[in-house]
């Protein structure tokens, strides 16, 4: 025999303005998701969680402090015994370089207002660069403006993605020789492209059968990941998830009640999502009892046996 009891747990982020969306802890009432089986019932529990729907809107910054907010320009104070800036230490670098830390405002501008908040910073500090968006290749171009003499070495930083640049290099730029740079990507300002919803450990619960990960590193790690979200929208518009299969995943109660959990998330990096939306998630849980009658039957029979053959004992 099987008897399942569903719960449904209606979160809503918004509600609780005290708390951070991307670590939003959940409390229940004690009596609300119990394990009301007595041990007298011999019967086996199991639980379950899945996802029924998800709605948050597609509002997240793709610039912010110290995340995607900064380029860092080398100006070569003599075009003699140059050295690129990332074979010297701090103090040779000053000596041979004027650096320029570019801060991009936060916020979540389009390539076009990517383009002119970059000129801006440059044309602010009185650099002699430019740089375009090319539409046809979606790519960033670097520029020396025409006529302007000097070296330059451009570092994206932390900026790299927004741009299509390689973090790891320095980019190389002379007045008149080497005097423009593409991006190697195409540039997707959509930086955020997958949420990872996870609980945390001080939750009442886990997922029963192990979980593996190796998204955010290049090796596989245990992991309490329930559901992964891609960001598939344009921004400002509402990414909607609902369930289409009855697949539910297999948790494991810490006591007899589930009271508190928290969930987490995070993007494909494992970072914190800045400016993240208020969203609405819809849990069902779902226990499971199952009566072995096999057994019962077969106690019963043995009862039987024992209680016939000792009738007919004594009547010998």
């Amino acid at each position: 025999m099987r008897e399942e009891n569903k719960y449904t747990v209606y979160i809503d982020t918004f509600s609780d303005s005290n708390q951070n969306p991307s670590k939003f802890k959940v409390k229940l009432n004690n009596w609300f998701l119990r394990n009301n089986i007595k041990n007298s019932d011999n019967c086996k529990k199991e639980w379950f969680m899945s996802v029924k729907s998800l709605a948050m809107m597609n509002s997240f910054n793709n610039i912010t402090k110290d995340i995607n907010d900064t380029i860092v320009v080398y100006k070569a104070k003599s075009l003699q015994n140059i050295t690129p800036p990332n074979e010297l230490n701090g103090l040779q670098k000053t000596q041979l370089y004027d650096i320029y830390e570019l801060k991009l405002a936060e916020g979540n501008p389009n390539v076009k207002e990517l383009e002119t908040d970059t000129n801006k910073l440059f044309t602010t500090n009185s650099l002699r660069l430019t740089i375009k968006y090319l539409a046809y290749s979606s790519k960033f171009q670097l520029t020396i403006q025409a006529g302007a003499p000097g070296l330059y070495y451009i570092h994206f930083y932390i900026a790299s993605g927004l741009y299509g640049f390689d973090h790891n290099k320095y980019y190389r730029l002379v007045g008149g020789v080497d005097n423009s740079i593409t991006s190697e990507t195409n540039v997707n300002l959509l930086c955020d492209r997958l949420l990872k919803f996870e609980l945390a450990v001080n939750s009442d619960f886990r997922i029963k059968n192990m979980n593996y990960s190796n998204i955010q590193l290049n090796w596989f790690q245990d992991c309490n990941i329930f559901h992964l979200q891609s960001v598939n929208v344009d921004p400002y518009r509402l990414i909607y998830y609902t369930r289409n299969t009855d697949e539910l995943i297999p948790i494991e109660l810490h006591k007899n009640s589930i009271t508190d959990f928290q969930i987490n998330v995070s993007n494909q990096d494992g970072n914190n999502i800045e400016g993240l939306a208020h969203w609405i998630m819809v849990l069902e849980f779902t226990q499971v009892k199952t009566w072995n009658y096999d057994v019962k039957i077969y106690n019963v029979l043995k009862e039987l046996y024992l209680w016939i053959a000792m009738f007919f004992r004594n009547k010998i």
